[in-house]
């Protein structure tokens, strides 16, 4: 038997001639796996059904948007997911200079945090899933609830070219109130 894979737009990417047993499979199972390129979601091919779509890699329909959990956040409401959320909207590149810049960050569940997320110099949307009703005990609610400290805004946003939300709560804490859910700050250094 002969193994061919092929990407998105049919070209062959992986070969393996003469397999005669599941274990002559492995090495593309390894290649599955990986999370270094071009071996995993680059390998795997996706299409929407709708009529007009066109196919690409898993790979490249992930980038559409960043989640939070990619960079370690639980989303479970009791987790503090500061320092996860925080390093997903430093991965954004700094709109000052030429990086990757400009995307949605995706909150899939309700996030809890205990100091202020800073965005400064970036391009991004903080999109969720909304957050149903209040009876609702559906973990795919999306909200940042505060934990931290009175005195201190949730969110600094600080000179940025772009900023949005869609889908997003803010919760406060009654015993410990946040200065602000959202506190937009445009500093003199001639940055818009």
């Amino acid at each position: 038997y002969r193994f061919v894979l092929v990407d998105a737009l049919g070209n062959p990417i992986f070969d393996v001639d003469n397999i005669t047993a599941v274990n002559d499979v492995g090495a593309l199972l390894v290649q599955l796996a990986s999370t270094t390129p071009p071996t995993g979601a680059s390998l795997v091919g996706f299409k929407e059904t709708d009529s007009g779509s066109v196919g690409r890699t898993v790979q490249l329909k992930l980038t559409d948007f960043v989640s939070v959990k990619d960079f370690g956040a639980a989303c479970d409401d009791s987790t503090d997911d500061t320092a996860a959320i925080q390093a997903a909207i430093d991965s954004v590149g700094d709109t000052s200079v030429n990086q990757r810049s400009g995307i949605t960050l995706w909150f899939p569940g309700p996030c809890r945090i205990t100091n202020t997320l800073t965005i400064r110099r970036k391009s991004i949307i903080l999109a969720g899933n909304g957050w149903g009703y209040r009876t609702d005990t559906n973990a795919r609610r999306s909200w940042l609830r505060w934990d931290g400290a009175a005195g201190s805004p949730m969110l600094q946003v600080q000179d940025v070219s772009g900023f949005g939300i869609r889908n997003m709560r803010f919760i406060g804490k009654s015993t410990a109130k946040p200065t602000a859910a959202i506190n937009f700050d445009e500093t003199a250094d001639g940055w818009p």
